[in-house]
């Protein structure tokens, strides 16, 4: 675990970085006031990947399909939709299971499953306000920045 302070030893400018979510992360957040960090390793991984040009591609098209999707049922909301969006569902079924291939875990995404983010990935955004492979990745930050606030997701509902 790594502490990061400010001057004034105001605990609300402590960042912590620790790579056991309860065991590092949960007392210093819950208890102690200060802005939590978490190192996972198996982040690399996945990055990597979702760098990676098949995978881009492939969930470029997926969007597309769920795109489609939705606005044909939204637009022809009558018999004519089903023969287009029947096609769409088994292309996007077999591109949905192109992208699972691609992960190098049988367990694909550490953070997410389909369209949800995973009970881990959920504890993780509870427990710490940014997630790094590597400490070193922080390298160009200035010490003074240690508030990272995260981006909203809209709801269902809301889009």
């Amino acid at each position: 675990a790594v502490v990061s302070t400010q001057s004034t030893g105001d605990p609300c400018q402590i960042l912590y970085f620790g790579d056991q979510m309860y065991a590092d992360l949960a007392e210093p957040i819950l208890n102690q006031g200060w802005h939590t960090g978490a190192i996972i390793r198996e982040l690399e991984n996945e990055i990597d990947l979702l760098n990676s040009e098949k995978y881009q591609k492939n969930m470029h098209v997926l969007k597309e399909l769920n795109y489609l999707i939705r606005e044909v049922q939204r637009l022809l909301p009558d018999p004519t939709a089903v023969k287009y969006t029947e096609q769409w569902c088994i292309e996007r079924k077999q591109v949905r299971t192109e992208l699972r291939t691609l992960h190098v875990s049988p367990f694909c995404s550490t953070f997410r499953t389909h369209l949800m983010p995973t009970l881990f990935y959920r504890r993780l955004s509870r427990f710490a306000e940014i997630y790094t492979s590597n400490l070193a990745n922080l390298v160009n930050y200035n010490p003074s920045h240690f508030r990272f606030t995260p981006v909203r997701q809209d709801l269902p509902h809301e889009m």
